[in-house]
């Protein structure tokens, strides 16, 4: 699509849907569209520290990989993790262990790429930015943003689809591959936003006891 052709089907999909929030990672793809077309929307961007995202990520992609839908496999997972991904690795602990390195290196530079897209361009007179760990205690600043009283904001919503279980894929890679990525991508983006997080700290909160478990389990067929 060219560029109008592509705004005028943001705004037909807009109208079409009708829909009062927009909620959507892919948004973060077209958010200068989104903040052009729409001068009257309101813009909440919730950003989570590059290692917990990059955890979550692996653990949504390898954990029941055979029930994603086949769009979010191949093509879109290897735009977040790069050609090293596979829906196959998740039956091989060998190569997945062979291949994270370079997934970790993608995944770091699209974390912050992204992240820095969208931080550009959302309007600070229109927008609110909280980290996902605060989200819970934001109600009085999002029910501010769109003009409704807090109090009609309904609690407890916030951690609908927790992980039922983790790999734990991190912990498995070596800690100088994942802090040598941090500082190539992530780093100016995590002083500014998540200057108290570590990957020192994420693996003492993160870490179960058990590393890998859930290879050649049912988990990760």
């Amino acid at each position: 699509m060219s560029d109008s052709e592509f705004r005028e089907f943001i705004r037909w999909r807009d109208a079409y849907n009708s829909l009062d929030i927009d909620s959507s990672s892919f948004n973060c793809y077209y958010v200068n569209v989104l903040v052009e077309e729409f001068p009257d929307a309101r813009f909440v961007f919730v950003m989570r520290d590059c290692f917990s995202w990059l955890d979550s990520l692996l653990n949504m992609v390898f954990f029941g990989a055979s029930l994603r839908p086949e769009y979010m496999l191949e093509d879109y997972m290897q735009k977040l993790l790069g050609p090293a991904f596979g829906v196959e690795l998740a039956q091989d602990e060998n190569e997945m262990q062979a291949r994270l390195p370079a997934m970790v290196e993608h995944a770091m530079e699209y974390w912050a790429t992204h992240n820095d897209f969208v931080l550009r361009h959302l309007p600070p007179d229109r927008s609110l930015v909280l980290k996902l760990d605060d989200l819970a205690g934001s109600r009085p600043a999002l029910a501010s943003l769109v003009g409704i009283p807090a109090d009609t904001l309904v609690v407890g919503m916030d951690r609908l689809n927790p992980a039922r279980d983790k790999l734990h894929l991190l912990d498995t890679v070596s800690p100088t591959v994942v802090l040598d990525a941090f500082h190539r991508h992530c780093r100016p983006l995590m002083t500014t936003h998540f200057p108290e997080a570590t990957f020192e700290k994420f693996l003492e909160r993160d870490h179960a006891g058990v590393v890998g478990a859930a290879f050649g389990g049912s988990g990760a067929q």
